[in-house]
């Protein structure tokens, strides 16, 4: 499962299935309110694999703006990027765009972009083999009002994307240092949603790699940043789920470290009823059992009996944690407007 929507009494579902007769495919799945499965979709290319990454419903709710990748089994072509309209009336695909730009690209995230147009965030691979953090401002037909490629270190890439208000979108992903291969830190950055210009951007590093996994976006200008902290060199530091708080400039207010279990890692999370951030993801557990002995028992004994060693497992387990919500945030700045200076 990629995404789940609530929408017209349904819950829709989008999946990636694999095997299937065309190679890889899409699965749509309709939901009542009740967990029935009313209708399923399956979205295929004979000549190549699709790998759903996002969806959303598009302007005027009556279609899905579905984003994958289409890897063509002919291996000269490189995988790209491909959105797909799905009309919910008739319950088929109306139409799609691939950006076959001359090298491998991916979209990761979707948002709406005003009435009429849509971002697209993910990341491209240059000349040099290197990937970069990727986004678009798209028409409604899915043609390029702008797009920028936005390299750093040894790579990076963005993997969500959201409208901080009527000028700016934030993007965050992760990128690799330079002189430090295998190491990555969190990327965050606003950009001008009509110039495509830069206002700010911040690297958050440490002895951990970063990732940014989600962002949610707030009318004071707020910012909540979802990080990933995983793969440290000390021994009994475990891996652990980080919230920040930013302010319209990327400042930080307020910082948050979500532990559980042997570690944990988030997928995403939401904006409870009550504001608060609700993070999902999953944890470790870590748990002993005995193995029983099997063989040379004395004549009074059995193998449940007599312990031969104990060991430690681990269980992947489904991980749901609440973080309070942002504080009450008035921009110093400009206290009466949502517009970033």
């Amino acid at each position: 499962v990629i995404k789940i929507i609530a929408h017209d009494k349904h819950y829709i579902v989008l999946a990636n299935t694999g095997n299937g007769k065309n190679g890889n495919t899409l699965w749509l799945g309709f939901f009542n309110d009740v967990g029935e499965l009313d209708k399923e979709y399956r979205i295929s290319n004979k000549s190549a694999n699709l790998e759903a990454t996002d969806f959303i419903l598009a302007q005027g709710e009556s279609s899905l703006l579905i984003s994958a990748i289409k890897d063509n089994k002919d291996q000269k072509i490189a995988p790209s990027a491909i959105l797909k309209w799905f009309d919910l009336k008739g319950r088929r695909v109306v139409k799609d765009v691939t950006f076959a730009i001359g090298t491998e690209n991916r979209i990761n995230s979707l948002a709406l972009n005003g009435k009429e147009h849509y971002f697209i965030a993910g990341n491209i691979r240059e000349n040099d083999g290197r990937w970069s953090g990727w986004l678009a401002n798209i028409n409604k037909d899915g043609g390029f009002v702008w797009q920028r490629n936005m390299a750093r270190g040894l790579g990076g890439r963005f993997k969500v994307v959201e409208p901080l208000n009527d000028q700016y979108v934030i993007v965050a992903g992760e990128a690799m240092p330079s002189g430090e291969i295998g190491k990555r830190a969190a990327w965050v950055a606003a950009i001008n949603s009509m110039s495509s210009e830069i206002a700010w951007q911040r690297y958050y590093r440490d002895d951990y790699n970063l990732s940014a996994i989600d962002i949610e976006t707030y009318e004071d200008g707020q910012i909540a940043v979802l990080i990933n902290a995983f793969g440290t060199d000390m021994k009994d530091d475990m891996d652990y789920a980080r919230l920040l708080i930013l302010n319209p400039r990327g400042m930080v207010l307020k910082a948050d470290g979500y532990y559980n279990g042997a570690g944990s890692g988030a997928f995403g999370m939401m904006t409870g009823k009550n504001n608060e951030h609700i993070m999902y993801g999953y944890s470790d557990i870590s748990y002993t059992v005995d193995i029983p002995a099997s063989a040379d028992l004395p004549a009074d004994k059995t193998a449940e009996s007599v312990v031969k060693e104990t060991k430690t497992l681990i269980d992947h387990q489904g991980w749901i944690v609440a973080g309070s919500p942002p504080d009450q945030f008035t921009d110093p700045c400009r206290p009466n407007s949502r517009i970033l200076q």
